[in-house]
């Protein structure tokens, strides 16, 4: 962690927090539909660990694989050139069409993925 992340007496800013937005395909069965997750698809718009670092956020996507098992794209990270997200005021995107999924922050992608395999389909709804 930078010197940035750290209050006076030492201690980790975010140590403990975990902030994040996701979304969830509507026919997911927590929610009344009739599927359940991964096969409903999972959209990790932003993830930050605090306990790992405050200025690094990370992006994902899990589906069903074609044995209906847990899969994902795998943690994209995108890192701050200097302090913490909560320093300043920032802006996260997710630009979604029929061919893939792209990840930005303050107008910069960091990570992409195509959807167009048939095992992605939770993500051509």
């Amino acid at each position: 962690m930078s010197d940035s992340t750290f209050r006076k007496d030492g201690t980790a800013q975010g140590a403990g927090i975990w902030p994040a937005f996701w979304m969830h395909g509507t026919n997911i069965d927590e929610n009344g539909g009739d599927t359940p997750w991964p096969q409903s698809g999972e959209i990790d718009i932003l993830e930050l660990y605090g306990t790992k670092d405050d200025g690094v956020i990370e992006a994902n996507a899990h589906y069903a694989d074609a044995s209906g098992s847990h899969a994902m794209m795998g943690a994209a990270s995108f890192k701050l050139e200097q302090g913490a997200f909560a320093d300043e005021f920032h802006i996260f995107e997710l630009e979604w069409d029929p061919t893939r999924i792209a990840w930005l922050v303050d107008g910069e992608q960091f990570a992409a993925m195509p959807i167009t395999a048939v095992e992605l389909s939770e993500f051509q709804k």
